[in-house]
């Protein structure tokens, strides 16, 4: 996308998260505030969130917990990505 966006106007950042423990939770919530900031001086913001899914229900992988991929439903990841 970056060729369609010339002169700075084009940023492409990644926050990953692990959102299956307190620490990854931690993390997170201290990264996610600081991307938020450097968007805050576009006029338009696309967001691309990407995960996994579980195949049985299909809720996503929002992290491991001792090693244990963890799955949550998509009407609680919202929850989870903005407390």
């Amino acid at each position: 996308l970056q060729p369609y966006f010339p002169e700075g106007k084009f940023k492409f950042d990644q926050l990953p998260f692990n959102l299956a423990n307190q620490r990854g939770q931690a993390a997170y919530n201290l990264t996610a505030p600081l991307l938020s900031t450097s968007l805050a001086h576009f006029s338009k913001v696309l967001l691309f969130l990407t995960s996994h899914s579980e195949e049985d229900r299909g809720d996503l992988f929002i992290g491991k917990d001792e090693g244990v991929l963890v799955a949550s439903k998509v009407s609680e990841v919202s929850d989870h990505l903005h407390p």
